[in-house]
């Protein structure tokens, strides 16, 4: 799938991006041509991806509809904590899932961070640091792409789903 400059899309753990267009560029001697991105909230960053590098592109995604993101939203009572004991394991885990940018394992990701996070500061343990930086890179992937196509700012996405969460139960 070719994108058309202007379009927004995701890259990975980039987040939302738009898509500047295409150049040609000179690496070790052999010009190749890449897809140029700006992240939507860097915009002093560009990203170029390697149009012919399968494995990149298949990175670079349109964004949810707000359907898909209610649809998330909705879903987020449903999801139980399923937390994994070892660290090397859970950090294993979380890093395939930020990696794979499947929105909805993102979320329960989220969701299961957000429950363990409760339930340390609950019992007067410290949340482990990896576990923080996990949850800081899942906010930015899902909320940067929700605010954009919400319309609004990334510091309020979590308002967002609560208010929508607290009107699902009404």
């Amino acid at each position: 799938m070719m994108f058309e400059k202007g379009d927004v899309v995701t890259y990975a753990a980039a987040g939302v991006c738009k898509v500047e267009g295409t150049m040609d560029k000179k690496v070790k001697g052999f010009s190749k041509q890449y897809l140029v991105l700006k992240p939507v909230y860097e915009p002093n960053c560009a990203i170029y991806v390697p149009t012919d590098n399968e494995m990149l592109m298949s990175r670079v995604r349109g964004v949810m509809s707000e359907e898909d993101i209610y649809s998330l939203i909705e879903a987020l009572p449903d999801i139980k904590k399923e937390w994994i004991d070892d660290d090397i394991k859970r950090t294993s885990f979380f890093r395939q899932t930020l990696k794979s940018g499947d929105r909805k394992e993102i979320m329960k990701m989220l969701r299961v961070l957000y429950l363990h996070r409760q339930e340390q500061l609950d019992n007067g343990r410290k949340f482990h640091s990896a576990d923080e930086h996990f949850l800081k890179e899942a906010e930015h992937i899902l909320f940067d792409e929700f605010a954009v196509v919400l319309g609004i700012e990334p510091d309020e996405v979590t308002g967002f789903i609560t208010d929508r969460l607290n009107g699902a139960k009404a």
